[in-house]
């Protein structure tokens, strides 16, 4: 059964259903569904005809918009913009134990916020936990070096996109 929570708001023709939470101030407004086991919380706020479900997690003051689809394993903080689906990424299960997942999305502060596990940064700031983290196993860390460039040409490519209004 769905939850709202605390503050939260849903409003207009929104719909929250499964187990999915919305929680703290969060808002999800206009036409927006969040559904599955998806988490809404925080001040983010979900409206337009956008869509999170699964088990994606959307939180800060992140704010999800448009025709956005945010879904599996992601998790967009932060002051998240997304208001197209490619304005994320979501990589994994990686290469050992934790088997994470790794979401890259669009931010108005950072430019490109990085979040695995309990690490939240930039791509230049992974990179280094990486190197620190990951020193005595090749191969998770080579994976999320990998995972690291290609974040960074999925945005080119989509400001490509963008700019040929694609």
């Amino acid at each position: 059964m769905a939850t709202i929570e605390k503050t939260a708001t849903v409003e207009q023709s929104a719909r929250v259903t499964g187990s999915a939470l919305v929680g703290d101030s969060a808002w999800v407004g206009g036409s927006a569904r969040v559904g599955d086991s998806a988490w809404v919380t925080g001040s983010a706020r979900v409206g337009d005809s956008a869509r999170v479900g699964d088990s994606a997690w959307v939180g800060g003051s992140a704010r999800v918009g448009g025709s956005a689809r945010v879904t599996g394993s992601a998790l967009v903080g932060g002051s998240a913009r997304i208001g197209k689906t490619r304005d994320y990424i979501v990589l994994g299960p990686s290469i050992g134990e934790s088997q994470r997942f790794v979401t890259c999305h669009r931010e108005e502060e950072l430019g490109l916020r990085v979040n695995a596990g309990c690490f939240s940064g930039t791509i230049d700031e992974f990179r280094a936990a990486v190197n620190g983290t990951h020193a005595n196993n090749p191969e998770q860390r080579a994976q999320y070096l990998a995972f690291a460039d290609l974040f960074e040409l999925h945005f080119k490519l989509a400001d490509q996109m963008d700019a040929r209004g694609a």
